[in-house]
């Protein structure tokens, strides 16, 4: 795999002109590119001017509040735009857990993850499984009960993503989502996460290769993930992901002014 060649299809796949999967949106200007999805507005690409900068960071705050999202402002190292972090702590953006870019070469094959016996992976094709795959994803990422006067969230139905689910002796244990643009070089991996009761059994490992399966047969040359530094990506360069680009993800939380005047900060869901 020629990395930079790989780097470089990243930026234009995923960053400058991304797909609209799902229920994702794209919104494109002269200067950046968001992806916006549920309560969130991920800006992916910004080549802004550095005189500018500031001007464009409290207008996409604006914009954010004015549609109560939360925003999230990704900057990746291999743009070496240190203005831009400077820029994006003085607006009052706080940075997440560093994450790294990984990207994995599919003309490798797949990697052997030996799944444990009593393991079961399947992909996300009704209803049924669906709720199995939201229930996971609330023990994972701490998202507590859903209120059952909550809506439900919806299936994806859109080919290009596909959701896997890992059940233990018919227990829903793990999750992971993948997309893939058809005719593009990348897949993507998202999402990947195990219930506390279920870790450290390799339930994880065998999600990866399952996804990269997935990448591969749809005509994929390549995937990458953003792995936080501290969990998931030692995991995946033990199974083969070469490490990229660091990321620093800026967010500013929406806020919601009730009528009294008053400003409440809303958390990022």
């Amino acid at each position: 795999m020629d990395t930079r060649e790989m780097l470089a299809r990243f930026d234009r796949e995923r960053r400058q002109d991304p797909p609209a999967l799902g229920t994702y949106t794209v919104e494109k200007t002269p200067n950046l590119t968001r992806l916006v999805v549920a309560s969130r507005s991920f800006v992916l690409w910004s080549p802004i001017d550095p005189v500018d900068l500031p001007g464009a960071i409290e207008q996409e705050k604006v914009r954010a509040q004015s549609y109560s999202r939360s925003l999230v402002w990704k900057l990746y190292s291999h743009d070496a735009r240190p203005d831009l972090s400077s820029a994006l702590a003085d607006a009052g953006l706080h940075p997440r857990p560093h994450e790294t870019l990984l990207l994995y070469d599919l003309a490798r094959g797949v990697p052997d993850t030996s799944a444990p016996d009593d393991l079961r992976v399947e992909q996300v094709r009704d209803d049924d499984q669906f709720r199995d795959y939201a229930s996971v994803d609330r023990a994972a990422f701490g998202g507590g009960p859903k209120p059952s006067s909550a809506p439900a969230p919806k299936r994806p139905v859109d080919p290009r993503i596909a959701l896997f689910l890992a059940y233990v002796n018919g227990t829903p244990a793990s999750i992971g989502r993948a997309e893939h643009e058809t005719g593009q070089a990348l897949a993507g991996l998202f999402g990947g996460g195990t219930a506390p009761t279920f870790q450290r059994r390799g339930i994880y490992r065998e999600l990866v290769r399952t996804r990269l399966e997935w990448s591969r047969a749809r005509g994929a040359r390549a995937v990458f993930t953003e792995a936080v530094d501290t969990t998931s990506r030692p995991i995946l360069e033990r199974l083969g992901f070469e490490a990229v680009s660091g990321i620093e993800s800026w967010t500013w939380d929406r806020v919601a002014v009730d009528r009294s005047g008053t400003a409440k900060s809303t958390h990022l869901p």
